[in-house]
C-alpha cells in the first residue's frame, strides 16, 4: 500500500509540474503574440501615415513579387527532387 501511495504521489507531482510548465509557456507565448501584434500595428500606422499612395502602390507590387519569388525558391529547395 505504501508503494502504491508513493507511486500515486510521484505521478501527481509529475503531472502538476508538466501542467505548470505548459501554463508558463502559454503565458509567455501569449505575451510574445501581444508584443508582436503591437509592433506590427505600430509599423502599419507609420506606413499609413508617412508613405504616400503614389509610392505605396509600386512598393507593394515589388514586395509581393519578392514574396512570390522567395516562396517559389523555398518550395524548390524543400522539394525532395
Amino acid at each position: 500500500m505504501r508503494k502504491f501511495t508513493r507511486l500515486c504521489r510521484f505521478v501527481l507531482n509529475r503531472c502538476h509540474r508538466e501542467l505548470e510548465k505548459f501554463y508558463i509557456l502559454g503565458y509567455i507565448r501569449s505575451l510574445l503574440k501581444l508584443s508582436l501584434l503591437t509592433i506590427l500595428w505600430f509599423f502599419w500606422s507609420l506606413w499609413k501615415m508617412f508613405i504616400p499612395r503614389i509610392v505605396r502602390g509600386p512598393l507593394l507590387t515589388l514586395m509581393s513579387y519578392t514574396g512570390v519569388v522567395l516562396s517559389m525558391n523555398v518550395a524548390r529547395l524543400a522539394s525532395p527532387n
